[in-house]
């Protein structure tokens, strides 16, 4: 049995901490697909492929791992395999935003302008922002 999608490291975000959808192969049709880990699902093999839908919701923030267990119709068990992914659903913190050096007001039509925040993985590159509308 094997974990084919989605790939190790994948994001579990907001919204899909409660539905996160996974697939693999097994080699037993009609037989249980057994998931445990931070997240747990049993599905039937169809036609040598298992999909479920997790609730990553109670794991931990940071890496989770799910292990993937199937047997033949005698109990004979294939060999467990494991996937890993990263649950991210926390905002990031911190925020600031300082004008001209902290300044409270300015006549500079062209102020440096400083952004920071805690936990933040996408910035903007200066030259790809774009102005609100």
């Amino acid at each position: 049995v094997f974990v084919t999608a989605p790939a190790a490291g994948a994001a579990i975000g907001s919204g899909n901490v409660a539905s996160f959808a996974v697939s693999g192969t097994c080699s037993e049709t009609g037989q249980d697909v057994v998931i445990s880990g931070d997240a747990s699902a049993t599905v039937t093999c169809l036609a040598g492929t298992w999909n479920a839908n997790l609730n990553f919701s109670a794991a931990a923030e940071g890496p989770v791992t799910i292990d993937v267990d199937h047997s033949d119709a005698t109990a004979n068990p294939a060999p467990q395999h494991s996937r890993t992914f990263n649950k991210d659903t926390a905002a990031p913190t911190g925020h600031s935003i300082s004008i001209a050096a902290g300044a409270t007001h300015t006549n500079d039509s062209t102020p440096d302008l400083t952004l920071a925040a805690t936990g933040a993985t996408d910035r903007c590159n200066p030259a790809s922002c774009r102005a609100p509308r």
